[in-house]
């Protein structure tokens, strides 16, 4: 049951993208992939995993979809139906494990009308953003005091300060006690980039020391790095690296199923609008599949990565 409705939501959010001038990637050949749509539409590049409960989305997964979100400079979200304790509600976005997840309708409203989530989820229950400086300047202009807001929404003094400098969320219920205080529409949309960033950037842990490269990725790994190249590599990913200096170039390596990954490599290069890189002791071609081959001795004597897969794909 749960597989025919994960289908059939992965059905919904292709259309939603397509109809509202998304490209994307097509179902991925990749199983057991941590992501299941890659799309873009101008600046907006999406990240999506769909689970019918989106609690059964493990932790190390999470990692490698930040890291990959990163590396892409994306917004990684999660949709399902619901999670282990109840279904997931219209208008909320809720955060799992610091990724933002939502169903199916809020993230349709969210890309099909622009139109952002006003209430989030945390634990201790349902929050909402609060518009600060309206309920500074509400409180200012009727000289009420602090206070007595803070009676009225059933909060202490210092909440109602954080409240108007934006540093805490409150709940829907002391939001909803203010707004009828004042009688004024106070809740601010709650932006899933935002959290994104506050949650899913600033408080990712450091990468741990990659212990199980092949040879290959070893070999290129050290050459890429002397030249002064950063590299994000991925086990559960599509692609096996990012590697960046000025500009970011999506990777594979020798290994198993590459014609497969390779046919997944070029597809998200074109979505994403960046180019992609084979690195390899073994295949002997210019390019493989569209896509530009690189051994040690190209790297050797490249003083650009960027020129010199520019020359392989000319050739």
């Amino acid at each position: 049951m749960d597989l025919m409705k994960r289908e059939e939501i992965l059905k919904n959010l292709r259309e939603v993208l397509s109809s509202t001038g998304f490209s994307m990637t097509e179902k991925f050949p990749v199983s057991s992939s941590i992501f299941d749509i890659l799309a873009k539409r101008d600046d907006l590049v999406l990240i999506t995993k769909v689970l019918v409960n989106v609690d059964s989305f493990r932790y190390e997964n999470s990692l490698e979809l930040r890291y990959l979100a990163l590396a892409l400079e994306a917004l990684p979200i999660l949709v399902g139906e619901r999670c282990t304790a109840c279904a997931l509600e219209d208008c909320v976005v809720y955060m799992r494990h610091s990724i933002p997840a939502m169903n199916c309708a809020t993230f349709k409203n969210y890309i099909k009308n622009d139109t952002l989530p006003l209430v989030y989820a945390a634990p201790g229950g349902l929050y909402a953003r609060i518009d600060g400086n309206t309920l500074r300047k509400l409180r200012e202009e009727r000289k009420i005091p602090i206070s007595e807001i803070a009676e009225r929404a059933g909060v202490s003094r210092k909440a109602i300060s954080l409240y108007e400098r934006e540093e805490m969320g409150a709940s829907v219920d002391v939001v909803s006690r203010i707004e009828d205080f004042f009688d004024e529409p106070l809740t601010l949309p709650v932006d899933p980039r935002e959290l994104f960033h506050r949650f899913g950037e600033t408080g990712i842990p450091e990468r741990a020391e990659e212990k199980d490269l092949t040879d290959t990725e070893r070999l290129f790994f050290s050459m890429l790095k002397d030249f002064g190249y950063e590299i994000s590599s991925f086990k559960k990913a599509p692609i096996d690296a990012v590697v960046s200096r000025e500009e970011k170039i999506l990777s594979e390596f020798d290994g198993n199923s590459l014609k497969e990954r390779v046919e997944v490599l070029s597809e998200i290069t074109d979505v994403v609008e960046k180019e992609g890189a084979i690195f390899s002791k073994r295949i002997k071609k210019e390019r493989f599949r569209g896509i530009a081959v690189i051994s040690s001795d190209d790297l050797k004597d490249a003083d650009n990565l960027l020129e010199l897969i520019e020359k392989k794909k000319k050739r």
